[in-house]
Protein backbone atom coordinates (compact mmCIF):
# COMPACT_ATOMS: atom_id res chain seq x y z
CA UNK A 1 0.00 0.00 0.00
CA UNK A 2 2.86 2.64 0.92
CA UNK A 3 4.56 1.67 -2.26
CA UNK A 4 1.49 2.37 -4.03
CA UNK A 5 0.76 5.51 -2.70
CA UNK A 6 4.40 6.55 -3.41
CA UNK A 7 4.41 5.74 -6.87
CA UNK A 8 1.25 7.86 -7.29
CA UNK A 9 2.83 10.45 -5.67
CA UNK A 10 6.25 10.38 -8.12
CA UNK A 11 3.81 10.36 -11.45
CA UNK A 12 1.95 13.29 -10.02
CA UNK A 13 5.26 15.20 -9.74
CA UNK A 14 6.58 14.57 -12.76
CA UNK A 15 3.84 15.60 -14.84
CA UNK A 16 4.25 18.77 -13.09
CA UNK A 17 7.37 19.50 -13.44
CA UNK A 18 6.46 18.98 -17.07
CA UNK A 19 4.12 20.77 -17.52
CA UNK A 20 5.96 23.85 -16.05
CA UNK A 21 9.27 23.32 -17.73
CA UNK A 22 7.03 23.71 -21.12
CA UNK A 23 5.14 26.77 -20.11
CA UNK A 24 8.31 28.86 -18.62
CA UNK A 25 10.37 27.45 -22.33
CA UNK A 26 7.66 28.97 -24.46
CA UNK A 27 7.57 32.20 -22.16
CA UNK A 28 11.41 32.56 -22.32
CA UNK A 29 11.42 32.75 -26.15
CA UNK A 30 8.28 34.83 -26.35
CA UNK A 31 10.54 37.18 -24.80
CA UNK A 32 13.35 36.81 -26.49
CA UNK A 33 11.72 37.57 -29.91
CA UNK A 34 10.75 40.95 -28.85
CA UNK A 35 12.93 43.72 -30.50
CA UNK A 36 15.03 46.06 -28.62
CA UNK A 37 14.89 50.00 -29.22
CA UNK A 38 18.55 51.47 -29.27
CA UNK A 39 20.69 48.53 -30.98
CA UNK A 40 21.24 50.26 -33.96
CA UNK A 41 19.81 47.01 -35.59
CA UNK A 42 16.29 47.10 -37.51
CA UNK A 43 14.14 44.75 -36.14
CA UNK A 44 11.00 42.90 -37.18
CA UNK A 45 8.81 45.84 -35.19
CA UNK A 46 10.61 48.52 -36.03
CA UNK A 47 10.89 51.14 -38.85
CA UNK A 48 14.22 52.14 -38.17
CA UNK A 49 17.15 52.12 -35.29
CA UNK A 50 19.13 54.68 -34.54
CA UNK A 51 21.73 55.29 -37.55
CA UNK A 52 20.04 52.25 -39.33
CA UNK A 53 17.44 53.29 -41.73
CA UNK A 54 17.09 49.95 -43.59
CA UNK A 55 17.97 51.29 -46.58
CA UNK A 56 14.84 54.22 -46.97
CA UNK A 57 15.41 58.02 -47.90
CA UNK A 58 13.56 60.84 -48.22
CA UNK A 59 13.44 60.34 -51.78
CA UNK A 60 12.55 56.64 -51.21
CA UNK A 61 9.37 57.62 -49.22
CA UNK A 62 8.22 60.47 -51.19
CA UNK A 63 9.77 63.46 -50.88
CA UNK A 64 11.97 65.49 -52.72
CA UNK A 65 14.79 65.51 -50.43
CA UNK A 66 16.33 66.20 -47.31
CA UNK A 67 17.52 64.28 -44.79
CA UNK A 68 15.93 60.94 -43.21
CA UNK A 69 16.68 60.08 -39.59
CA UNK A 70 15.21 57.37 -36.72
CA UNK A 71 13.56 58.89 -33.57
CA UNK A 72 13.84 57.33 -29.96
CA UNK A 73 10.67 55.34 -30.63
CA UNK A 74 12.92 54.03 -33.96
CA UNK A 75 10.08 55.02 -36.33
CA UNK A 76 11.28 57.55 -39.32
CA UNK A 77 11.89 61.01 -38.04
CA UNK A 78 10.55 63.11 -41.92
CA UNK A 79 10.88 66.72 -40.53
CA UNK A 80 13.98 67.03 -42.26
CA UNK A 81 12.74 66.09 -45.39
CA UNK A 82 11.65 68.74 -48.57
CA UNK A 83 7.84 68.75 -50.21
CA UNK A 84 8.22 71.17 -53.00
CA UNK A 85 4.60 69.94 -53.87
CA UNK A 86 3.96 68.77 -57.29
CA UNK A 87 5.52 69.44 -60.44
CA UNK A 88 4.47 72.20 -62.46
CA UNK A 89 4.95 74.07 -66.07
CA UNK A 90 3.56 76.55 -68.52
CA UNK A 91 1.94 77.68 -71.32
CA UNK A 92 1.70 80.46 -73.66
CA UNK A 93 -1.07 80.66 -76.09
CA UNK A 94 -0.22 83.52 -78.84
CA UNK A 95 -2.01 85.22 -82.50
CA UNK A 96 -4.31 86.89 -84.02
CA UNK A 97 -8.48 87.49 -84.04
CA UNK A 98 -10.88 90.02 -84.55
CA UNK A 99 -10.30 93.86 -82.87
CA UNK A 100 -11.47 93.82 -79.57
CA UNK A 101 -12.42 90.54 -79.19
CA UNK A 102 -12.85 88.39 -76.70
CA UNK A 103 -11.21 85.25 -76.41
CA UNK A 104 -11.37 81.88 -74.21
CA UNK A 105 -9.37 79.12 -73.53
CA UNK A 106 -10.18 76.09 -72.26
CA UNK A 107 -8.40 73.50 -70.54
CA UNK A 108 -9.60 69.65 -70.63
CA UNK A 109 -13.49 70.98 -71.11
CA UNK A 110 -13.03 73.91 -68.72
CA UNK A 111 -12.71 77.74 -69.01
CA UNK A 112 -9.46 78.55 -67.88
CA UNK A 113 -8.58 82.36 -69.32
CA UNK A 114 -10.44 84.99 -70.91
CA UNK A 115 -8.42 87.51 -72.68
CA UNK A 116 -9.35 89.92 -75.42
CA UNK A 117 -7.26 91.07 -78.36
CA UNK A 118 -6.12 94.45 -79.03
CA UNK A 119 -6.57 96.91 -82.10
CA UNK A 120 -4.63 94.79 -84.55
CA UNK A 121 -6.21 91.60 -83.66
CA UNK A 122 -2.93 90.27 -81.59
CA UNK A 123 -3.59 88.48 -78.39
CA UNK A 124 -1.63 86.44 -76.06
CA UNK A 125 -2.09 84.61 -72.25
CA UNK A 126 -0.32 82.19 -70.28
CA UNK A 127 -1.43 80.01 -68.39
CA UNK A 128 1.07 79.40 -65.32
CA UNK A 129 1.00 76.70 -62.65
CA UNK A 130 -0.27 73.39 -64.31
CA UNK A 131 0.74 70.20 -63.32
CA UNK A 132 2.56 68.14 -65.47
CA UNK A 133 0.44 65.86 -67.93
CA UNK A 134 -1.36 66.28 -71.39
CA UNK A 135 -3.66 68.04 -71.82
CA UNK A 136 -6.33 69.21 -74.30
CA UNK A 137 -6.76 72.67 -74.76
CA UNK A 138 -9.06 74.78 -76.59
CA UNK A 139 -9.01 78.59 -78.23
CA UNK A 140 -12.34 80.41 -79.38
CA UNK A 141 -13.33 83.80 -79.75
CA UNK A 142 -16.60 86.12 -80.12
CA UNK A 143 -17.08 89.12 -82.91
CA UNK A 144 -18.54 92.36 -82.85
CA UNK A 145 -22.22 90.47 -83.31
CA UNK A 146 -21.39 88.15 -80.28
CA UNK A 147 -20.92 85.40 -82.96
CA UNK A 148 -18.93 82.28 -81.77
CA UNK A 149 -15.77 81.34 -84.30
CA UNK A 150 -14.87 77.58 -84.87
CA UNK A 151 -13.42 76.56 -81.97
CA UNK A 152 -9.67 75.17 -82.28
CA UNK A 153 -7.63 72.80 -80.31
CA UNK A 154 -4.25 71.77 -79.27
CA UNK A 155 -3.00 68.24 -77.76
CA UNK A 156 -0.21 69.55 -75.61
CA UNK A 157 2.20 68.52 -72.90
CA UNK A 158 3.22 70.70 -69.73
CA UNK A 159 6.78 69.49 -68.63
CA UNK A 160 8.31 70.49 -65.37
CA UNK A 161 9.87 74.05 -65.23
CA UNK A 162 9.39 74.46 -68.91
CA UNK A 163 6.84 76.77 -71.02
CA UNK A 164 5.73 75.53 -73.80
CA UNK A 165 4.36 77.55 -76.74
CA UNK A 166 1.02 77.66 -79.23
CA UNK A 167 1.57 80.51 -81.28
CA UNK A 168 0.91 81.43 -84.82
CA UNK A 169 -2.89 81.16 -83.87
CA UNK A 170 -5.37 82.24 -86.95
CA UNK A 171 -8.90 82.38 -85.04
CA UNK A 172 -10.77 81.30 -88.44
CA UNK A 173 -13.38 84.05 -89.66
CA UNK A 174 -17.08 84.02 -88.42
CA UNK A 175 -19.49 83.68 -91.13
CA UNK A 176 -23.24 84.59 -91.91
CA UNK A 177 -25.61 84.49 -94.52
CA UNK A 178 -28.51 87.10 -95.35
CA UNK A 179 -30.69 83.98 -96.63
CA UNK A 180 -30.44 80.65 -96.37
CA UNK A 181 -32.61 80.56 -99.68
CA UNK A 182 -32.11 82.54 -102.78
CA UNK A 183 -33.42 81.88 -106.29
CA UNK A 184 -31.07 81.67 -108.85
CA UNK A 185 -29.71 84.62 -110.15
CA UNK A 186 -30.03 86.94 -107.47
CA UNK A 187 -28.05 87.62 -104.84
CA UNK A 188 -26.66 85.77 -101.73
CA UNK A 189 -24.58 88.15 -99.15
CA UNK A 190 -22.00 86.48 -96.58
CA UNK A 191 -20.64 88.91 -93.99
CA UNK A 192 -18.58 88.40 -90.78
CA UNK A 193 -15.32 89.23 -88.71
CA UNK A 194 -11.82 88.01 -89.53
CA UNK A 195 -8.29 89.36 -89.06
CA UNK A 196 -8.11 93.39 -89.89
CA UNK A 197 -6.66 93.93 -93.59
CA UNK A 198 -6.67 90.13 -93.93
CA UNK A 199 -7.48 88.44 -97.25
CA UNK A 200 -10.85 86.67 -96.80
CA UNK A 201 -11.47 83.75 -99.01
CA UNK A 202 -15.63 82.39 -99.43
CA UNK A 203 -16.51 78.76 -100.76
CA UNK A 204 -19.45 77.76 -101.43
CA UNK A 205 -19.92 74.26 -103.42
CA UNK A 206 -22.50 71.24 -103.36
CA UNK A 207 -22.06 68.08 -105.14
CA UNK A 208 -22.96 69.31 -108.47
CA UNK A 209 -21.02 72.71 -108.31
CA UNK A 210 -18.80 75.41 -106.64
CA UNK A 211 -17.67 79.26 -106.61
CA UNK A 212 -15.20 80.83 -104.56
CA UNK A 213 -15.21 84.37 -104.36
CA UNK A 214 -12.25 86.99 -102.23
CA UNK A 215 -12.62 90.36 -100.36
CA UNK A 216 -10.78 92.07 -97.89
CA UNK A 217 -11.32 92.80 -94.34
CA UNK A 218 -11.71 96.31 -92.80
CA UNK A 219 -9.71 97.90 -89.65
CA UNK A 220 -12.24 96.77 -87.84
CA UNK A 221 -12.14 92.84 -89.41
CA UNK A 222 -15.62 93.70 -91.11
CA UNK A 223 -16.32 92.01 -94.10
CA UNK A 224 -19.18 91.42 -96.46
CA UNK A 225 -19.60 89.79 -100.13
CA UNK A 226 -22.40 89.58 -102.32
CA UNK A 227 -21.87 86.57 -104.64
CA UNK A 228 -24.38 85.89 -107.96
CA UNK A 229 -26.30 82.82 -108.29
CA UNK A 230 -26.75 83.03 -111.55
CA UNK A 231 -24.02 81.17 -112.43
CA UNK A 232 -24.75 78.41 -109.92
CA UNK A 233 -27.05 75.15 -110.28
CA UNK A 234 -30.42 74.70 -108.09
CA UNK A 235 -28.96 72.44 -105.32
CA UNK A 236 -28.04 72.74 -101.14
CA UNK A 237 -24.88 74.19 -100.58
CA UNK A 238 -22.43 75.06 -97.89
CA UNK A 239 -20.23 77.89 -97.39
CA UNK A 240 -16.82 78.53 -95.52
CA UNK A 241 -14.19 80.83 -94.91
CA UNK A 242 -10.89 81.49 -94.63
CA UNK A 243 -8.20 83.84 -93.63
CA UNK A 244 -4.90 84.82 -94.95
CA UNK A 245 -2.69 86.75 -93.21
CA UNK A 246 0.93 87.55 -94.10
CA UNK A 247 3.88 85.71 -92.14
CA UNK A 248 1.01 83.63 -90.32
CA UNK A 249 -0.25 80.21 -91.96
CA UNK A 250 -3.84 79.91 -93.70
CA UNK A 251 -6.72 79.92 -91.07
CA UNK A 252 -8.68 76.94 -90.97
CA UNK A 253 -12.34 76.80 -92.40
CA UNK A 254 -15.04 78.95 -90.63
CA UNK A 255 -17.70 77.34 -89.12
CA UNK A 256 -19.95 76.08 -92.38
CA UNK A 257 -22.92 77.87 -93.34
CA UNK A 258 -26.09 76.43 -95.51
CA UNK A 259 -27.77 77.76 -98.25
CA UNK A 260 -30.31 76.23 -101.12
CA UNK A 261 -30.21 77.93 -104.57
CA UNK A 262 -33.89 77.56 -105.95
CA UNK A 263 -35.19 77.66 -109.37
CA UNK A 264 -35.13 80.70 -111.38
CA UNK A 265 -38.47 82.21 -111.73
CA UNK A 266 -38.31 82.63 -115.53
CA UNK A 267 -41.50 83.87 -116.39
CA UNK A 268 -41.44 86.94 -113.42
CA UNK A 269 -38.05 88.10 -114.94
CA UNK A 270 -39.81 88.16 -118.61
CA UNK A 271 -42.71 90.56 -116.91
CA UNK A 272 -40.53 92.55 -115.47
CA UNK A 273 -38.65 93.54 -118.28
CA UNK A 274 -41.30 93.28 -120.90
CA UNK A 275 -42.94 95.60 -118.25
CA UNK A 276 -40.11 98.02 -118.02
CA UNK A 277 -40.26 100.44 -120.96
CA UNK A 278 -44.04 100.46 -121.37
CA UNK A 279 -44.26 101.66 -117.78
CA UNK A 280 -42.03 104.79 -117.79
CA UNK A 281 -42.77 108.28 -118.10
CA UNK A 282 -40.90 109.60 -120.88
CA UNK A 283 -41.54 113.52 -119.49
CA UNK A 284 -39.60 112.59 -116.54
CA UNK A 285 -35.57 112.12 -116.93
CA UNK A 286 -34.06 113.18 -114.22
CA UNK A 287 -30.30 111.41 -113.90
CA UNK A 288 -31.33 108.40 -110.79
CA UNK A 289 -35.16 108.99 -111.79
CA UNK A 290 -35.06 105.07 -112.53
CA UNK A 291 -38.48 104.62 -112.69
CA UNK A 292 -39.51 107.64 -114.42
CA UNK A 293 -42.13 109.29 -111.18
CA UNK A 294 -40.12 112.61 -112.06
CA UNK A 295 -38.39 111.71 -108.36
CA UNK A 296 -34.77 110.58 -107.15
CA UNK A 297 -36.24 108.76 -104.21
CA UNK A 298 -36.33 105.29 -102.53
CA UNK A 299 -38.27 103.08 -104.86
CA UNK A 300 -35.15 104.11 -107.48
CA UNK A 301 -32.78 102.90 -104.45
CA UNK A 302 -34.60 99.67 -104.30
CA UNK A 303 -34.79 99.16 -108.82
CA UNK A 304 -30.74 100.08 -108.01
CA UNK A 305 -30.72 97.32 -105.16
CA UNK A 306 -32.69 95.08 -106.93
CA UNK A 307 -30.12 94.35 -110.12
CA UNK A 308 -26.93 95.10 -108.38
CA UNK A 309 -23.90 93.27 -109.92
CA UNK A 310 -26.50 91.27 -112.20
CA UNK A 311 -26.37 90.90 -115.84
CA UNK A 312 -29.62 91.53 -118.28
CA UNK A 313 -29.94 94.73 -116.27
CA UNK A 314 -32.43 97.64 -117.69
CA UNK A 315 -30.09 100.43 -119.49
CA UNK A 316 -31.94 103.21 -117.17
CA UNK A 317 -30.09 101.52 -114.28
CA UNK A 318 -26.79 102.16 -115.55
CA UNK A 319 -26.04 105.83 -114.72
CA UNK A 320 -22.66 105.97 -115.72
CA UNK A 321 -23.13 104.01 -119.12
CA UNK A 322 -20.25 101.44 -117.94
CA UNK A 323 -22.32 98.01 -118.62
CA UNK A 324 -22.83 97.20 -115.01
CA UNK A 325 -24.56 98.22 -112.03
CA UNK A 326 -22.60 99.52 -109.27
CA UNK A 327 -21.77 101.46 -106.24
CA UNK A 328 -20.88 104.23 -109.08
CA UNK A 329 -24.63 104.59 -110.14
CA UNK A 330 -25.77 104.68 -106.63
CA UNK A 331 -23.60 107.72 -106.03
CA UNK A 332 -24.79 109.34 -109.27
CA UNK A 333 -28.84 108.51 -108.05
CA UNK A 334 -27.81 110.06 -104.58
CA UNK A 335 -26.25 113.23 -106.34
CA UNK A 336 -29.65 113.56 -107.62
CA UNK A 337 -31.86 112.22 -104.89
CA UNK A 338 -34.71 114.44 -104.48
CA UNK A 339 -36.67 112.08 -101.87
Amino acid sequence: MFFAILGTLASAFLFYYKTTRAATSAQITATVAVGVCGNNIVEWSEQCDGSALNGETCLSLGFDGGTLSCDTGCDFDVSECVDLGPDEGSIVFSGKAYPYSVIRILKDGQIAATTAAGANGDFKTTLSDLVTGSYLFAVYAYDANGIKSKTLTFQETIVKDEISEVDDIIIPPTLTANNDDVEQGKNIVFSGYAVPLSLVRIYAGSEKDNQTASTTSSSSGYYSYKMDTESLEKDDYAAVARDTVAGYPVSEDSTEVFFEVEEKNEEEEDDNESDWGSNLNSQCNQKGDVNRDCRVNQIDFSIFLNWHQRSNFPKEVDLNGNNQVDLSDLSIMMHYWTG
